[in-house]
């Protein structure tokens, strides 16, 4: 009796998994540069105070972006044999 590979369709290149590796990426810049433009409001925005909320706000953008970046990871350093 064959075996079945199930690690067969990772290796495959069919269209669905090409547009995912394209748009992965593009929406990874664009996703932390709208994080960025929420932080860089909330610290030199047109507002007089920054509350705790808004300082919130700012860190949790901050953790985001570092854990988004920090996830990304490369797949030729964990090849599969």
């Amino acid at each position: 009796m064959a075996s079945y590979d199930h690690y067969s369709p990772i290796f495959d290149n069919n269209p669905y998994k090409v547009a995912a590796l394209t748009v992965s990426p593009l929406a990874m810049i664009a996703v932390n540069s709208m994080l960025y433009g929420i932080v860089w409001y909330e610290r030199y925005g047109n507002h007089r105070v920054r509350t705790l909320l808004n300082q919130l706000v700012a860190s949790l953008c901050w953790y985001c972006m570092l854990y988004s970046l920090l996830t990304q990871v490369d797949s030729s350093r964990h090849p599969i044999s």
